[in-house]
């Protein structure tokens, strides 16, 4: 055993020296082998690292674990000590050099690479179709939408860090059955993630699709499980999620951050969706520039290979075909019309009358509702919710919009008249009809009005100032008709009352028509009288509705 002189001289030259050089020097200066020297030096080592105290390696590990940084950067061994021994921490004695602590706390499980370990996981396991579905969204990093609508490759993708703020990006939504592995995706248009497409997107994807090409269809089951998203956090979302779990029974759950592994399916699915952006690369190249929906047929196209493919499918089966056989049919719930699905995101406020400027008010500001001339006067209901600021117009069950908040104004000097709206041609229409049937006239400026001219009676000729008619006779009036089929009985009902008939509820329809159907008489007419009558008892039934207009 050599003296203890010569461990302590070595042990200070290796603080400074490289350990190769200094064993050299030694083991010449010994006259014996570095091989001998190395073992002696190890071996006293290992009885000196039993004196050491655990309980200080730990306060050593501690510290110098908690210096590290994401970049993996911290104090090393040697100066984490110097500064444990001068607050205290470490006596002020510690002996023990940074190879010895440093193999102390690998022994121990203390060192940095076995605390930075990922945390063992364990694979998801679904034990039949449609159980757990997974989506994610990734914007595309190679193409994007010019500024023609179409679709281009960009050269310079990978040498980019970040994608231009101006461009239109084409952004890749891909939902996964666990189980079957039955993949889906769409293509949309937008500057990041955002609700409108997402919705859009889910409603695709649990509906049934346009052919047998993609047989999988409906809500998941049990489960949802999506990334940490700021889509999924939004107020919208997070509706719309709170309503399907009471509705459909599924749960939605978001991975903890870090834990990526968790939705390997989707991130997998999305390295195969990425083969079709190799693929399009070629086309693109060869002149072919589509537009979001050629992009998105073509995308189906590949999907429907995919899922047809027995070498990516499990069992001996491609996806679809495990999908079908072993799905449990009877369980399938697929989403209600595109609207009442988004409704359950929107919040419903009190209607709102439009103004003659084809404007409502709401929370403040004014919206213009392009388009809905047709409605001015009327009440509508206004939806919200769905996107910001944007509202939704509901009217007799049918939706419109979005619209935004703007007014409908025009440039001094540019004024025009508006078209005439629907109700306005239809007032026309009823007027001449009217006058058809019940001998209404229109005054000429003249002394006398002229009437309508009717087979088998006078037809009277203007004059200068004077009305003379054939056959002597003068200002004579069409008699009123009698008689009417049922759709100038409706008509004149409409005229009568005052009201539009494409206002009117199918069931209020259904009884007028079904009422009128029992009136005919001999002829296979209805009578003036009869029509008379109907009214007499129809018209409180429209006020009660409200339908009744100032024609």
């Amino acid at each position: 055993m050599l003296p203890e002189k010569v461990f302590l001289s070595i042990e200070e030259e290796l603080a400074h020296f490289p350990k190769k050089d200094v064993l050299a020097m030694w083991s010449e200066k010994l006259q014996i082998s570095k091989q001998t020297l190395y073992r002696e030096f190890k071996q006293r080592h290992s009885k000196f690292s039993e004196s050491v105290d655990k309980e200080t390696i730990g306060k050593i590990a501690a510290a110098k674990f908690e210096t590290l940084d994401k970049k993996n950067d911290r104090l090393s061994t040697r100066d984490t000590i110097n500064e444990l021994k001068r607050i205290g921490a470490v006596p002020f004695g510690f002996k023990a050099d940074r190879s010895t602590v440093d193999r102390l706390m690998r022994k121990y499980g203390l060192d940095i690479p076995s605390l930075t370990k990922k945390s063992p996981s364990r694979h998801l396991r679904s034990f039949f179709p449609n159980q757990v579905h997974e989506v994610d969204a990734t914007v595309s990093p190679t193409t994007y939408m010019d500024n023609f609508g179409k679709v281009a490759w960009d050269p310079f993708a990978k040498a980019r860090k970040k994608i231009p703020k101006e461009r239109q990006k084409l952004i890749l939504y891909s939902g996964w059955d666990h189980f079957s592995g039955c993949l889906y995706a769409r293509y949309y248009i937008a500057k990041g993630e955002n609700s409108v497409d997402l919705f859009h997107f889910l409603y695709e994807y649990w509906s049934p699709k346009k052919d047998n090409g993609l047989p999988f269809y409906g809500f998941p089951f049990q489960l949802l499980y999506t990334d940490q998203g700021g889509i999924w956090k939004s107020k919208s979302t997070k509706s719309l999620m709170e309503k399907l779990e009471k509705i459909v029974g599924f749960q939605h759950k978001r991975h903890m951050p870090g834990q990526a592994r968790a939705t390997g399916g989707v991130e997998a699915s999305m390295k195969t969706l990425k083969k079709f952006e190799k693929r399009l690369r070629f086309r693109i190249k060869k002149g072919m520039h589509p537009n979001l929906a050629n992009l998105n047929e073509w995308l189906y196209e590949f999907l429907v290979d995919i899922n047809n493919d027995k070498e990516s499918g499990k069992f001996g089966l491609s996806r679809n075909e495990v999908w079908t056989q072993k799905v449990e049919k009877s369980l399938l719930k697929s989403p209600p019309p595109f609207f009442d699905f988004l409704k359950m995101a929107f919040s419903k406020d009190k209607p709102r009358q439009i103004n003659s400027f084809c404007e409502i008010s709401y929370k403040g500001k004014t919206y213009y509702l392009k388009n809905l001339e047709d409605f001015i006067g009327r009440k509508v209901q206004v939806w919200h919710g769905f996107k910001e600021e944007a509202i939704y117009i509901e009217y007799q069950d049918e939706i419109y919009g979005p619209f935004f908040p703007g007014r409908n104004e025009v440039s001094i000097g540019e004024y025009h008249s508006s078209p005439l709206t629907r109700y306005e041609r239809t007032k026309r229409e009823l007027k001449e009809v009217a006058e058809k049937l019940l001998g209404v006239t229109e005054d000429y400026g003249f002394e006398d009005p002229t009437y309508v001219r009717q087979d088998n009676y006078p037809n009277p000729h203007i004059s200068g100032e004077k009305i003379e008619a054939e056959g002597g006779v003068t200002n004579a009036r069409q008699p009123l008709q009698q008689e009417f089929n049922l759709d100038e009985a409706i008509l004149y009902i409409a005229m009568t009352v005052g009201f539009y008939w494409e206002d009117i509820p199918a069931e209020i329809k259904n009884f007028v028509t079904n009422q009128l159907n029992e009136t005919y008489n001999t002829n296979g007419y209805i009578s003036r009288e009869t029509l008379d009558e109907f009214c007499e008892k129809f018209e409180p039934v429209m006020e009660e509705h409200g339908l009744i207009q100032n024609l």
